[in-house]
């Protein structure tokens, strides 16, 4: 194998190296705009690209322990990971290597495909993540507007209720009037009852003393006019009083009519009155369940940003993570290689990525 042989592999290798690079960095660019539904999925997610990379550097470091360069000299082959983080090309010595593997790229495809699978699973399951707390936004503005509906419900229901209140109170007040002109009608019949009767027995009387009276008949006539004049006075009255007992029986059953429409109409109210009432209850109810439902959403909004933000900390924990790794590494290889790019160039590049 030729110099050419071995600067084609570093410009293979350096390739991969830039192009994993930027696809991890795009997968970690859109897990920090996109929030995660749990911790578990983005811990897995990340912990899955680190996975990736150690085993594609592990990979790596395999092949070139297994095809080490076979010039001893200072110009030998730069280690990998100096070509994964983008070195110079033309700096790079050049070497002779009989590797085999070279030469067979489909030893390095089954790599690039498996971690190509894996980054669209990993977007597909942001996607599906973010399509999830869309719709949990969207259910959380309906839960809203329900909430909003069943209060102004519940007003228009408590101001029902309070209306039918304020009838039933109207109606028994109203009741316990009507009983009281019935009762004060009932004490004037039996005040009326009391004066007929009285006469009927003044009449009986006066019919008895007539009777007693007849053998002295004759004697008593110029007191016969007196007594007739006194006798239809009383018939007259008598007439009025049954007259008058009539009218107060008529407004009597009048007033019983009219007491039993306002008790049924009272009746109706209040059964309309625990209808409501049951109504409201179911309301509130309901009002109790859908504000337990948003104090959820409200709960599963704050743990989500909550989880957001420490998966957003463990991501920067890692960046700082590899950025310390891939320092330390470079400070080894400068220490053991001979051959060093000019004024720590690669180092600079390493903190700049």
């Amino acid at each position: 194998m030729g110099d050419s042989s071995y600067g084609w592999l570093k410009t293979l290798l350096a390739t991969m190296g830039e192009w994993l690079f930027r696809r991890r960095s795009a997968s970690l660019t859109m897990v920090q705009k996109v929030p995660a539904v749990t911790v578990d999925e983005t811990s897995t997610v990340v912990a899955a690209l680190r996975n990736t990379v150690h085993r594609l550097s592990s990979e790596l470091a395999r092949y070139q322990a297994k095809y080490p360069p076979l010039s001893p000299s200072p110009d030998a082959a730069l280690p990998i990971e100096s070509v994964l983080m983008g070195s110079s090309l033309s700096s790079t010595p050049k070497c002779n290597t009989g590797s085999s593997w070279v030469y067979a790229a489909k030893q390095l495809d089954p790599l690039f495909k498996a971690y190509d699978d894996r980054i669209a699973e990993i977007e597909k399951k942001l996607e599906d993540e973010k399509s999830a707390h869309m719709q949990t936004t969207a259910e959380l503005s309906t839960a809203r507007s329900q909430v909003s509906s069943i209060s102004s419900q519940l007003a228009l229901v408590s101001a029902r209720v309070r209306t039918a209140e304020e009838r039933a109170e109207k109606a028994e007040e109203e009741a316990r009037a009507k009983e009281e002109e019935i009762k004060e009608a009932r004490d004037l019949v039996e005040e009326r009852e009391r004066d007929a009767e009285e006469w009927e027995k003044a009449a009986e009387a006066g019919e008895g003393e007539v009777s007693n009276l007849r053998p002295a008949l004759l004697a008593s006539s110029r007191n016969l006019s007196s007594l007739t004049r006194a006798h239809s006075l009383l018939q007259a009255r008598l007439r009025a009083a049954q007259t008058e007992l009539e009218v107060a029986a008529k407004r009597y059953e009048g007033a019983l009519k009219e007491t039993e429409k306002w008790r049924n109409e009272a009746r109706r109210e209040k059964e309309g009155g625990r209808r409501l009432a049951d109504e409201l209850e179911a309301t509130r109810r309901e009002l109790a369940q859908v504000v337990a439902a948003c104090s959820a959403a409200c709960e599963e909004r704050e743990r989500i940003e909550e989880e957001r933000r420490i998966v957003e900390r463990r991501v920067a924990e890692g960046e700082a993570e590899r950025a310390g790794w891939w320092l330390s590494l470079v400070a080894t290889w400068e220490s053991y290689n001979p051959v060093a790019p000019p004024n720590g160039v690669l180092r600079r590049s390493v903190c700049a990525t």
